[in-house]
């Protein structure tokens, strides 16, 4: 949730509780993730502690950035892809170069490349094509 749609005081009381509800009805699943939704001022700190493995938000249109988030938790990151940047428009460079920025703010580690949220209608095929290929192609960092 964002303070463009509640207070972070609103959120606390209305939203959290029953976000908290739903993941307790999801918690024996092997992988939960939880999406934080918004275009910026997010309460991302907000969700640090939900019981989950996985978080997601648009860590390049409205963050923090994967660095910023890998500072404040340990769990599994998920983005790195801008929803409306090259992922959905292209060129291959592009979608590499913010690949590789990804890998290189989060060293490698519990990332699950992807993009900030949903992909766009009317992207075409070739770049979500490009981005796949391009995964098997990056070299990450060795254990």
């Amino acid at each position: 949730c964002a303070s463009s749609v509640m207070s972070a005081a609103e959120y606390r009381e209305l939203g959290r509780p029953y976000d908290l509800l739903a993941l307790q009805g999801a918690r024996d699943s092997w992988l939960n993730i939880v999406h934080v939704h918004g275009d910026r001022d997010l309460f991302f700190d907000d969700v640090l502690d939900y019981p989950v493995q996985v978080l997601s938000w648009s860590d390049r249109l409205a963050g923090p950035s994967l660095a910023d988030a890998r500072a404040k938790t340990d769990l599994c990151l998920m983005g790195g892809w801008h929803e409306f940047g090259a992922l959905s428009n292209g060129p291959d460079a592009e979608i590499r170069s913010e690949a590789e920025d990804a890998i290189r703010q989060t060293g490698g580690r519990k990332l699950i490349l992807a993009n900030g949220c949903s992909v766009p209608d009317d992207t075409d095929p070739q770049w979500l094509h490009a981005a796949r290929d391009l995964v098997d192609e990056l070299e990450l960092p060795a254990d």
